[in-house]
């Protein structure tokens, strides 16, 4: 029994010494990375509704491939607007 707590010390150990070499990003480094997405989704996004605007304006949904529109019934629904109104609050 004299051997095990020896052991389990040295597990401790080594766990200890794994966590403090591991690193950590600063608040600074996260809030960049975090402002770089946000960016990044703002493009993305502003690159969809461009192309739904010059392609698909005044339908329901774009078809991006071939660059024309995709109407649900025979009068649109204008579903694209629709749908992306909570995404473009949320981004404001």
């Amino acid at each position: 029994m004299a051997g095990k707590p020896g052991k389990i010390f040295l597990i401790r150990l080594m766990i200890l010494v794994a966590l403090a070499m591991t690193p950590v990003q600063s608040s600074v480094a996260q809030t960049r990375h975090k402002a770089e997405l946000q960016r990044q989704v703002r493009t993305e996004f502003l690159h969809a509704w461009n192309g739904y605007k010059q392609y698909a304006w005044g339908h329901d949904d774009l078809k991006p491939l071939t660059k024309s529109y995709h109407d649900w019934y025979a009068e649109p629904l204008l579903m694209t607007p629709v749908d992306a109104l909570d995404t473009m609050i949320l981004m404001a």
